[in-house]
């Protein structure tokens, strides 16, 4: 029991989240007062459309060191989001929660980010989207229900058990 019990605490585990941003210019020189903007957004499917929401927004403003952090607090997942330095642009992040740290390089002379976080994958538009499953993952969930009907089942068997 015990077990099922640990193995059920795995699956629906929470961790507190945070991203540390580390901002430097091209040479790695630390870039102090730049407004830094995290966004963390989800994908949801409405009338057939999907769109990006916001679930989560917050701001700090990097040291003498170039860095700065913003507390998110208790997730669970993957999630997803974008780092905003205002007129120099962003990066996309996706992490499975917990500490992060972020460096961002600047251009100065270009006045923009170099590089993102993420790229196009092979299946990708070459802007980056992300492709999102329209149809029901029936597999998914015919798995779930069976894996909780067995776990229900275990446990009225062992109740019955120690009742009789």
């Amino acid at each position: 029991m015990m077990q099922l019990l640990f193995l059920l605490s795995m699956i629906f585990q929470t961790t507190t989240s945070s991203v540390r941003i580390l901002v430097a210019d091209a040479q790695g020189q630390p870039m102090s007062k730049i407004r830094v903007s995290l966004v963390l957004y989800e994908f949801v499917s409405t009338a057939g459309k999907t769109e990006a929401r916001e679930i989560f927004s917050e701001h700090c403003a990097t040291d003498a060191n170039g860095e700065c952090t913003i507390q998110i607090g208790e997730t669970s997942g993957i999630l997803r989001g974008r780092i905003d330095l205002g007129k120099y642009g962003g990066r996309d992040i996706i992490w499975p929660g917990g500490a992060l740290t972020a460096p961002v390089l600047v251009d100065i002379e270009a006045g923009r980010v170099k590089g993102t976080e993420a790229g196009a994958y092979d299946f990708q538009e070459q802007d980056g989207g992300i492709p999102i499953q329209k149809s029901v993952p029936w597999i998914v969930i015919w798995i779930g229900l069976l894996a909780v009907g067995s776990i229900v089942v275990l446990i009225y068997l062992k109740a019955r058990k120690e009742h009789a």
